[in-house]
């Protein structure tokens, strides 16, 4: 329930889905954005859970991922997970913030660990464990992805992290910002659509949806950076149209 107060009061409204919602379901119903929770366990026994996250991270959606989310993730990007000699457990574990060198103090309770030199995707490791170097924290540098092993929505404390609340919901609403950008162009790339794909009503979805992701998916975030032609050509790539 914790969790559920940090996004509810970081302004975010919280659908809960069972870990075994398809991940084409969760982006069917048209999220902001995806929370991964925690959970017990190793994370490799989880059946279909490190796929379900690829697919999340492949959406483009935003995402954050907390210990056993946080473990997914990393399986899903490729990462080897392993189990520590020792586990790390309760509220006073020192974990450095690797863009600022500010120590937070936080609070742990897992087993388990993401070995990131495998992963297949341009990953920034974003937070460490100054008791053993453990991974903390690690976020995709070109998509707007990122996890914690830690709680940052320890209750009663310690609250240093709880700041990830917020990030991930000012990355929410930038991705919904730049969406926007692209919103001069849609009339315009709908008139094409005939001379594209044909003008079935699957098709318009299929090209609304495409639209709106075009801006949100350049990391640089540059609203109107994509030219008309830049944006049909990235559309005949989606429908893999000569």
């Amino acid at each position: 329930r914790t969790i559920l107060r940090h996004l509810t009061g970081a302004g975010c409204r919280v659908e809960v889905v069972p870990a075994s919602t398809p991940a084409s379901e969760v982006i069917a119903r048209a999220p902001d954005g995806v929370f991964l929770s925690n959970g017990p366990g190793d994370p490799a026994a989880v059946a279909g859970a490190p796929a379900n996250a690829r697919l999340l991270v492949e959406s483009g959606l935003p995402l954050f991922g907390i210990c056993l989310g946080h473990q997914i993730l990393g399986l899903a990007l490729g990462a080897d997970t392993y189990k520590l000699p020792f586990g790390h457990h309760g509220g006073n574990h020192p974990v450095r913030h690797e863009a600022t060198g500010r120590v937070e103090i936080t609070s742990q309770n897992h087993n388990y660990a993401v070995e990131p030199g495998s992963m297949d995707r341009d990953v920034e490791i974003t937070h460490v464990n100054l008791n053993d170097g453990v991974v903390e924290g690690l976020r995709l540098t070109d998509a707007p992805v990122f996890s914690v092993q830690h709680h940052p929505e320890a209750g009663p404390g310690p609250h240093d992290a709880a700041y990830l609340f917020e990030e991930f919901t000012n990355l929410m609403v930038g991705e919904r910002r730049f969406c926007l950008a692209a919103e001069p162009y849609r009339s315009h790339v709908l008139d094409a659509l005939p001379r594209m794909v044909g003008s079935t009503r699957a098709a318009l979805l299929k090209l609304d949806c495409a639209v709106l992701h075009c801006t949100s998916s350049d990391h640089d975030h540059r609203p109107g950076r994509y030219s008309m032609a830049a944006m049909v050509a990235m559309l005949k790539r989606t429908w893999g149209a000569e």
